[in-house]
């Protein structure tokens, strides 16, 4: 059974960032922050649902301007006491002009956003044309996929479990079928390629390694396809300048 998203994330909160400093997740934030840089370094940057500030902090590293939003007071008050620049706000009506910012990007929680077409529609509202949009999908096909959707759900505070948040596991297909006709497909990469269990990167040189491997794979396009986090860039149609272009790859 699921439950309001406000109250889910709120209780989530209070224990987000104690799951955040193992190797496994370090990794994923990293690859995530590594696919980003090329389309965010001296831009004006939009991370929306960005929880505690993780995926924030590094963008604000490189961007020319980066903001986050956040249904989830509990949350924002976690990115607040990092001295980022943060909002309260709604994925499907996000509290900003249209094209107030270059790139706009949704990590780990497109995925639980009960009406992703709208929020589709808003993150390509609020970028410039020929801006991007970057949302990080969950991916049916991978063995994560497989195991998270079949194994016992883990719990969030005392009362809610994973269970309690409604989860979708989106193909490509899904997605473009999703889009707003001003959005078009320029890019696929898969983060989580190898590792069959996260818990093994924390094991010396064993971890070391997979590491390695996981970075190597974000490179190779085709990978995506059986990756547990599947990293799409989209375009929105128009003309722009824009000096950064990611390597397209075909669905």
């Amino acid at each position: 059974m699921s439950v309001d998203n406000r109250k889910y994330y709120d209780e989530f909160s209070r224990r987000y960032d104690l799951h955040r400093g193992h190797a496994y997740h370090e990794l994923v934030d990293q690859l995530e922050l590594d696919l980003l840089a090329p389309l965010v370094t001296d831009r004006r940057v939009l991370d929306v649902a960005t929880g505690t500030g993780l995926t924030l902090m590094g963008l604000q590293e490189v961007a020319h301007r980066a903001v986050g939003v956040d249904l989830s007071r509990g949350m924002l008050r976690s990115a607040s006491r990092r001295a980022l620049m943060v909002a309260q706000g709604d994925a499907l009506a996000l509290p900003f002009p249209a094209e107030a910012f270059d790139v706009a990007c949704c990590f780990k929680a497109f995925p639980h956003l009960p009406r992703p077409e709208a929020a589709l529609r808003e993150l390509a509202r609020v970028v410039r044309p020929g801006g991007r949009v970057v949302v990080e999908l969950y991916n049916p096909a991978s063995l994560r996929g497989l195991l998270r959707r079949r194994g016992p759900m883990r719990a969030v505070s005392s009362d809610l479990h994973e269970g309690h948040v409604h989860t979708r596991y989106d193909t490509l297909e899904d997605l473009l079928r999703m889009l707003p006709p001003d959005l078009d497909l320029e890019a696929v990469r898969g983060i989580r390629v190898l590792t069959p269990a996260g818990g093994l990167l924390s094991v010396p040189l064993l971890g070391r390694w997979l590491g390695s491997m996981e970075r190597l794979a974000t490179r190779l396009p085709a990978l995506w396809r059986v990756a547990g986090f599947v990293v799409v860039t989209l375009r929105r149609r128009g003309p722009g300048p824009s000096s950064h272009h990611p390597e397209e790859s075909s669905p």
